[in-house]
């Protein structure tokens, strides 16, 4: 046997630890999908999930809008198997929760309508070969003072003796949410009422909106009341407490770690925006929180825990979008798969993830990949070029393997390719910034604090000569830009003079206008990603660098007179002209430097007042304003309305065909009449009040006046219906309650 001196086996373990430090997680493949037959139980989408089930099989639910729910199984490459109705009768059943129990059955629960009666609920176990060991129905009597005119979701968490079951109801105008405990024979177990559980049976607007096995015992609650949440825990001797560190927010997911330490959890403030994706202890404090991009509010966001980190899975463009994240919350990998809204995300038997859709369909994706590029020395953050006159932070990297490198700093900007970052004027001189850069999943960092006497060199960015594509084609092509106002205008070659729609993340969601308007610290060295679509399907992108010119000066802001000292920033009589959609914000008091403004999903800080609403906002949208002024920030609610001359829903003049909403405001569904159309295909497009698109369907119509139901499962507020036929299309408005 060869023996090494210690310092050559020191040396040797580096080179071994090195190799493994370089190794990073790729984004998972799709190995199959599968989508059901077209059979009237399938007809109308709605609520599905999927749990593993034995030899690396699936065990699915299908629950149509308004049909009966059916178990379907899926063999391990996706073929179906067994298909039947729930529980086996000819009682409508409607399930909304399905989970794999430890004894290798199932557990099923939902809303059932049986021999003619009203609503109630029903939880059903089911033994490995979906037969029913028993059925449980009820209306909750004994749990609420009064019977509850309509049932929703319902949450179930399995102990090592118990299944405990929330579920969400409605009487007349008020919400609640009441919890109950049945052994593993189907028996109800009694037990003391917790402070928890008044409070969700008396508050007038309350619901459960997740839950899980706590990490040291007993059950975590996510509670609802209003528009804030709270986080609950119920100890297995039936007492609650609340946790601290989450009431600022409204959570939509949480899951225990794999490690049992603590909890995942997404959520997103009260006053909306972003979707975060926090680490939180036992005790609900937050470890770590981090931006989840590009995810959809409206839509269900579903977590997956893994030893080495977790899976943020949602809807982005339609499509559905999984998210890696590290154990210390830094972002591994994304992907993009076909299908959405998404319904449930699983880890399969085979280390790779599975996911349903309303449509609905069902995905299976590959494991992971674990990829070790070559070793070319360690990547090193290096001393940045800093120019305090303009704020320009330039960072630069050493060592490395030669693969794609991103940079962040955390408060100023979130991960990007691009080095230079702008730091605003009243950070410019002592402030410390923590740099980072990251390649292949490893992150370094760098400490670097603001002073001013360095200029780094001016670098001229090549410029791209703009590619005409070929006749015929749907492209992006390069836009117009004006670097001094921030303007950019996209452009498109569209051969077939269909409808198009423009989108560039971060400044504005899918609208028809071109034009976009870019924040000034953005204006030059930041790369955008611009898409567009058509009403029939075309797709496509164009990646485009925003860069300045060096003989044309932007414009500087106007600084205003200076008020009286002590006087505190606050926003003035703000203007909005409803058919122009042009808001101009105005402020008072503060210490006379400049303000800056923001209003998230119009724009992003600049010194400039003004924004555009586009139309579809124009009439009870809520925005909330921001102004900032010396590193002080305050904001302000502003609810846009115009005149109420104007209309609700029309048919659009020149159409021998309408489509008319019954009933408006809504619930959960909207409920459509086509007329004019027998015979021929429509396409019907849900979207919310941002332009995001929730629900998508092209419907043949068989019989005239027929009847269409869209599901609505997004929060309240107002939404638009896009119907088209041969080129004609027809808008309306819904709102939902």
């Amino acid at each position: 046997m060869t023996k090494f001196s210690k310092p050559i086996l020191s040396w040797i373990i580096l080179i071994l630890l090195g190799a493994v430090s370089a190794s990073a997680q790729t984004a998972p493949t799709v190995q199959w999908e599968t989508r059901l037959p077209d059979a009237p139980v399938y007809a109308i989408p709605g609520f599905t999930q999927i749990v593993n089930a034995p030899n690396g099989e699936y065990q699915t639910i299908i629950s149509p809008a308004g049909g009966n729910s059916t178990l379907v199984q899926l063999t391990s490459n996706g073929q179906f198997k067994v298909a039947r109705a729930l529980p086996g009768s000819i009682d409508y059943y409607a399930a909304n929760q399905l989970i794999a129990t430890q004894d290798g059955g199932y557990l099923i629960s939902g809303i059932t309508r049986s021999m003619g009666s009203n609503d109630r609920t029903f939880i059903t176990k089911l033994d490995a070969q979906t037969n029913t060991v028993w059925n449980v129905i009820d209306n909750l009597s004994g749990f609420v003072s009064n019977p509850p005119t309509l049932f929703g979701n319902t949450f179930l968490v399995e102990t090592s003796n118990r299944y405990v079951r929330f579920t969400n109801y409605r009487f007349r105008l008020s919400r609640g949410a009441t919890r109950e405990l049945f052994n593993k024979n189907g028996e109800r177990v009694s037990y003391p009422f917790t402070i928890l559980d008044n409070v969700l049976r008396v508050a007038q607007d309350a619901s459960v909106e997740d839950a899980c096995e706590a990490v040291d015992g007993g059950i975590l609650v996510v509670a609802r009341f209003s528009s804030s949440d709270a986080l609950w825990k119920i100890t297995e001797a039936d007492t609650s407490m609340i946790l601290n560190g989450n009431q600022a927010f409204t959570i939509r997911s949480i899951v225990p770690t794999a490690s049992r330490d603590g909890y995942y959890a997404v959520h997103v403030p009260l006053s909306g925006g972003a979707v975060y994706l926090s680490k939180l202890a036992p005790n609900g404090s937050a470890v770590w929180t981090v931006v989840v991009p590009n995810l959809y509010l409206t839509e269900a966001i579903k977590l997956v825990a893994e030893s080495n980190g977790v899976i943020v899975g949602g809807t982005s463009g339609g499509k559905i979008e999984l998210q890696k994240y590290s154990l210390t919350g830094t972002s591994v990998w994304q992907t993009q798969v076909d299908g959405g809204p998404i319904n449930s995300l699983i880890k399969t038997s085979d280390g790779g993830y599975a996911a349903s859709t309303s449509a609905p369909m069902f995905i299976k994706l590959s494991p992971e990949q674990t990829t070790t590029p070559p070793v070319t020395g360690n990547l090193a953050l290096t001393s940045p070029a800093y120019d305090c006159t303009t704020g320009q932070l330039t960072l630069s990297t050493s060592g490395g393997n030669g693969s794609p490198i991103d940079y962040r700093i955390v408060g100023n900007r979130d991960w990007s390719a691009s080095t230079t970052f702008t730091i605003p004027a009243h950070q410019r001189n002592g402030t410390t910034f923590a740099l980072e850069a990251r390649q292949n999943g490893q992150v370094v960092s760098l400490g670097f604090t603001t002073a001013c006497g360095t200029t780094p060199p001016v670098v001229t960015p090549p410029v791209t000569p703009p590619v005409t594509p070929p006749p015929g084609t749907f492209a992006v092509l390069t836009p117009a830009y004006d670097c001094n106002t921030g303007q950019l205008t996209a452009q498109v070659a569209n051969a077939s003079g269909s409808a198009v729609e423009f989108r560039i993340a971060g400044l504005r969601d899918w609208a028809t206008a071109a034009n976009f308007s870019v924040p000034s610290y953005q204006r030059t060295g930041t790369t955008f990603k611009i898409e567009a679509r058509t009403a029939n399907g075309a797709y496509a992108t164009l990646d485009f660098m925003a860069v300045c010119g060096t003989t044309v000066p932007p414009t500087p802001p106007v600084t205003p007179p200076t008020p009286p000292t002590g006087t505190p920033l606050s926003f003035d009589a703000n203007s909005f002209d409803c058919g122009s959609g042009l808001l101009r914000l105005s402020t008072s008091g503060g210490d006379g430097s400049a303000v800056e403004f923001r209003v998230p999903g119009l724009r992003d800080w600049s010194a400039s007042a003004e924004f555009s609403i586009p139309t579809y906002q124009r009439q009870n949208t809520y925005f909330s304003l921001y102004a900032r002024q010396s590193g002080r920030q305050i904001m302000a609610q502003f609810l846009a309305t115009c005149p109420a001359t104007a209309r609700v829903a029309s048919a659009e003049t020149g159409l021998n065909w309408n489509v008319s909403v019954l009933g408006n405001p809504v619930e959960d569904q909207v409920q459509l009449q086509l007329n004019g159309l027998a015979g021929q295909k429509v396409g019907l497009i849900l979207s919310d009040a941002t332009g995001r698109v929730v629900l998508e369907r092209q419907v043949l119509v068989q019989t005239e006046g027929q009847s269409e139901t869209l599901s609505l499962r997004g929060s309240a507020g107002m939404y638009l219906v896009r119907a088209t036929n041969n080129g004609q299309q027809q808008i309306l408005k819904v709102i939902k309650k």
